[in-house]
């Protein structure tokens, strides 16, 4: 195995981190469902690709399968579980991994569209 690149001398690589914290940050306090619902999955496959490439970087072939099929699995989860409330435009999530996605909003209480 090759030696193991250190990506935070690069510049890239910060700017990379303060754009994931800004976009999440974005989907965290915007109230904008219409737009938030377009740009979420793009988000998501968008971020699996920087994840795979990051541990190409890093490590090679094989950490960047793991971050990419972990990141995978994680995208089906959010996009199964995770969703844009029409009243408030609040994102509802379930963080527990044994209840099902949540059928009402905890902020208004306004249930999920079909």
């Amino acid at each position: 195995m090759g030696v193991m690149h250190d990506p935070s001398n690069s510049w890239l690589f910060w700017a990379l981190v303060v754009a994931v914290f800004a976009v999440s940050a974005f989907f965290r306090v915007s109230r904008n469902t219409a737009l938030k619902r377009r740009w979420w999955p793009i988000w998501l496959w968008t971020t699996t690709v920087l994840f795979g490439v990051f541990g190409w970087y890093v490590a090679g072939v094989l950490l960047a399968l793991l971050l990419t099929v972990a990141s995978v699995l994680l995208n089906w989860r959010l996009l199964k579980w995770m969703w844009f409330c029409d009243h408030c435009g609040k994102t509802v999530r379930s963080y527990s991994l044994l209840d099902g996605p949540l059928t009402s909003c905890p902020s208004c209480g306004a249930g999920r569209a079909a």
